[in-house]
């Protein structure tokens, strides 16, 4: 595990609640996972917030931060995958912001809720059927959507993707997802630079 203090050293983000969290960080000697949650939380707020833009020092300290919780053992599963995903393209950050909001969403649940979200292999239930895993892969595609759907945030979905954001319009999405359940995905951009391990559907 890369010591966040090196991670940290390397990315600059120029909103204060960060910066303070920051700090905290850094007078750690082995920060836990959750020592550093709520930067990561604003992390990817920043990033659902703001459009994609790769010139800009914020966004791509942004990325970082939220990339490295992902690919470390934070104690929860990150669903990916499923019929949704892999409609996404990575040629302008598709699959990985769906990634980023399910980091969000998760980290929502539990800073605001009260509700942690694990999202992790139970045995003999099929990963796909597990309720946890429906609820974050739905939630996860409704913000995604969401941000997608603005212009000024230059996501320009497929054909095949931009039928969840109508049934996303028509409140119809979780529906949508219960359909394809039993779908095999066609796993078209499986070698997403970002992601490092995957659940099957």
């Amino acid at each position: 595990m890369i010591p966040i203090f090196l991670l940290l050293g390397t990315t600059k983000i120029c909103y204060a609640q960060s910066q303070q969290e920051d700090t905290k960080i850094r007078e750690l000697k082995n920060p836990d996972i959750e020592d550093y949650e709520q930067l990561v939380y604003d992390a990817t707020q920043y990033l659902l917030n703001n459009p994609i833009n790769e010139k800009s020092a914020d966004f791509v300290s942004a990325c970082k931060i939220v990339n490295f919780w992902i690919r470390q053992d934070t104690g929860y599963g990150l669903p990916l995958g499923g019929n949704f995903y892999y409609k996404l393209t990575n040629t302008n950050h598709q699959q990985f912001y769906y990634a980023v909001s399910m980091v969000h969403y998760l980290l929502d649940q539990k800073r605001n809720h009260n509700r942690i979200i694990k999202c992790v292999p139970q045995i003999g239930q099929c990963y796909k059927n597990q309720e946890d895993v429906q609820e974050v892969r739905v939630k996860a595609a409704e913000i995604f959507l969401n941000y997608a759907k603005k212009r000024r945030n230059r996501i320009k979905l497929t054909v095949r993707s931009r039928k969840y954001l109508k049934h996303y319009r028509k409140g119809t999405l979780a529906q949508k997802f219960r359909d394809e359940l039993d779908e095999p995905p066609i796993k078209k951009e499986i070698n997403s630079p970002f992601i490092i391990y995957l659940t099957s559907n």
